[in-house]
């Protein structure tokens, strides 16, 4: 059988130092939409926790990020911790990953521009 080798756009980013931690993204042109369609959904998770479900808020709120990065983020990001646990500073634990981790992110992305010979590949027939 014959492969098809080619280069895909991945990014890793290692959590808050520790080499053992490594998000490993793909990265779309759509990425930041995702994330934009998203914040509903993710609002409305964090209007309906209370003290009784916010475990199973937690993993919910952990899937919804996955699905935006079609990978597992969360484990290496929280480290087993609920995305609302709240740390230094007051803020909760997803505030605090997604500050440091978007503006990295939306650089990245910027590397993502399509050469004008490449567009054709995108025009509809």
């Amino acid at each position: 059988m014959k492969s098809i080798n080619f280069k895909k756009n991945f990014k890793e980013y290692v959590v808050n130092g520790d080499e053992s931690k490594i998000i490993r993204v793909k990265l779309s042109p759509d990425m930041l939409d995702k994330i934009d369609n998203t914040l509903s959904e993710i609002d409305k998770i964090r209007d309906e926790i209370n003290k009784d479900n916010i475990a199973r808020m937690g993993r919910k709120y952990g899937e919804i990020i996955n699905n935006i990065f079609d990978t597992d983020i969360c484990t290496h990001a929280f480290d087993g911790e609920n995305p609302f646990s709240v740390v230094d500073g007051g803020k909760l634990l997803v505030e605090a990953f997604f500050e440091a981790f978007i503006p990295i992110l939306e650089e990245d992305m910027k590397s993502l521009k399509l050469r004008p010979e490449v567009q054709k590949y995108l025009e509809k027939s």
